[in-house]
């Protein structure tokens, strides 16, 4: 299942994603996969951005399990120039942990 969500944590989207006539980093963000409640979903991204190794935007959330999910965050600045992270969480003791980042570039 795909659907896009509207993400007001900061660092969420940019650019030509910030929604019409709005200041907000607010952006629609791609999710893929299981389905998690919206609140899930926005403490999933904001785990991930807090992570040291981890810049904005958010570019896209797949979501593995109930328990397991990747956080995709980067630019693209045209072909072979871009780049982010692909971050790796999982769900323990009910809270979202970071669990691996790999860098991406293009």
């Amino acid at each position: 299942m795909t659907l896009l969500i509207l993400c007001a944590a900061a660092g969420c989207g940019g650019g030509a994603d910030r929604g019409p006539g709005t200041s907000d980093p607010a952006a629609a963000i791609e999710v893929r996969g299981a389905e998690l409640p919206r609140a899930e979903l926005r403490s999933l991204i904001e785990t991930a951005l807090a992570h040291p190794e981890v810049e904005p935007p958010v570019r896209s959330v797949t979501v593995r399990d109930p328990n397991r999910a990747e956080v995709h965050t980067g630019v693209m600045r045209g072909p072979l120039a871009g780049g982010g992270q692909t971050v790796e969480l999982e769900r323990r003791d009910g809270h979202w942990v970071v669990v691996g980042v790999a860098q991406w570039i293009s």
